[in-house]
């Protein structure tokens, strides 16, 4: 039996190695080219991804009522990569089950904006970095990074832009 299609880049990403197809038959996923092939096959819409002008607002009203009316969709990345309006619509209708947001547009949620108290939305305050552990390691790596670059080293942490 084949499992559900997976997408591999959601048609976003300028570059993107696809897995070898044993890997992907190993854990039962199959390929999927574009976000319209597995929106209606998903339990589960995990969305994390960049905020860039191709992920804007990339599910919207047509995306989600392509869903499952028992789909879950979850933000764990930018809220302005769902379209607010749109899934209150979807919520409130019934066109998907309930979300759960990391992130929402705008951020933060007006005090009484309408997925604040709808009973199948869980939103959090997108700061799962704000552990004394994880800042301390954040603290680390910058200091890491900065006498690096200051003794013009490779820096342990660079990010690149093209």
């Amino acid at each position: 039996m084949r499992g559900p299609c997976l997408p591999a880049n959601f048609g976003f990403c300028k570059t993107f190695k696809r897995r070898p197809e044993e890997d992907e038959c190993r854990v039962g996923a199959v390929y999927c080219s574009s976000l319209a092939t597995l929106l209606p096959q998903v339990d589960f819409l995990v969305i994390c991804a960049p905020l860039t002008p191709e992920t804007h607002k990339c599910i919207g009203a047509k995306e989600l009522s392509s869903m499952k009316s028992t789909a879950i969709l979850i933000n764990a990345s930018r809220g302005e990569i769902v379209d607010t309006d749109a899934l209150v619509e979807a919520l409130k209708d019934g066109t998907i089950r309930a979300a759960a947001l990391d992130a929402t547009d705008p951020e933060p949620l007006p005090e009484y904006h309408p997925l604040r108290d709808m009973p199948n939305v869980i939103i959090t305050p997108h700061m799962s970095s704000g552990t004394v552990q994880a800042r301390s390691a954040m603290i680390r790596l910058c200091l890491r990074n900065l006498k690096a670059g200051l003794e013009d080293k490779p820096m342990p942490n660079e990010v690149y832009s093209n």
